[in-house]
Order: structure tokens, then sequence, then C-alpha cells
């Protein structure tokens, strides 16, 4: 720490305002001159004043910036609460598979017979695989097995 902190906390100076005591004495604790001796600099600040000498006092906000403002926040709150949701899910997969899940579900699909149904939970699940290997691919991460197996062939 500096010389001035130090001094702030070891009770040479108010740790408030900075000012020096007259005694000079160091008790080893932090001292505050508004309290033994108040002085201007340590009294606390009105509405009217600033909180520190020298500084002068804040205009009041227009409308316009409180909404700002406002909207400022709930931005950053429903980033916070995306990011907190998006670091609670499992952020790791298996590419390889995610690939042979695929071929399971699309494989039954074409083995139906033109009287069947397709079964909707089983579509959806083949549409949720492709759209999650296709964001990991995007994200940097490596591809299945079996495709960096036919890589290397060629």
């Amino acid at each position: 720490m500096g010389e001035i902190a130090d001094a702030m906390l070891s009770g040479l100076f108010c740790a408030e305002c900075g000012g020096v005591f007259d005694d000079h004495d160091e008790p080893g604790y932090p001292r505050y001159c508004c309290i033994d001796n108040p002085r201007e600099e340590c009294r606390p600040p009105t509405t009217a004043t600033a909180s520190r000498p020298g500084i002068p006092a804040r205009k009041p906000k227009t409308q316009a910036q409180r909404d700002r403002r406002k909207r400022a926040r709930k931005r950053y709150r429903a980033n916070r609460k995306a990011k907190q949701h998006n670091q609670s899910r499992e952020t790791t997969m298996d590419p390889t598979a995610n690939l042979e899940e695929q071929l399971r579900i699309a494989q039954h699909i074409m083995e139906i017979d033109e009287a069947e149904q397709i079964d909707p939970t089983e579509a959806y699940r083949l549409a949720e695989l492709v759209e999650a290997l296709h964001n990991w691919i995007l994200g940097g991460g490596f591809l299945p097995k079996e495709w960096n197996d036919a890589r290397r062939t060629r």
C-alpha cells in the first residue's frame, strides 16, 4: 500500500478525509477526525452539497436519462440471466455419439412403411441432434470420429 493509506490505517491521518491529527499520535488503528474533532470536510454531505469537497453536486437526471438507465439495467439482467442459463447447461458433448444416434433415428425413419406414421418425438429428437452437432462444430468443437477417419483416408 501507499504511505498515505498506511498512515490512515495506523491512525496518523484521518481515515475519512486524510487530515493530519494535531497530536501526531499513531495508535495503530484507523481514527476519524469527524468523531474526535469535527471538521468541515468530514461532515456527512447534505443533498445540496457534494459528497467530497471540491466536487460539484450532481445535476438531477432527466426522464430520458432515467429511462435509458432503466433499459440498460433490464438488458444487463437479461444478459446475466441468459449467461447463467447457458453456464448451467452441459457445455460438452460427444459428437460421435450424437452422429450415431442421428444415424440410428434416420435409419428407423427410413424403414417405416408408407402406412405407418413417423413418431413426432423421434423427428424432433433428430432435429435437436442435428442442430446440436451443427452448433458444436460452428463453435469450434471437433468432428465425429467417423468423419475424421473418412477425411484421413482420402
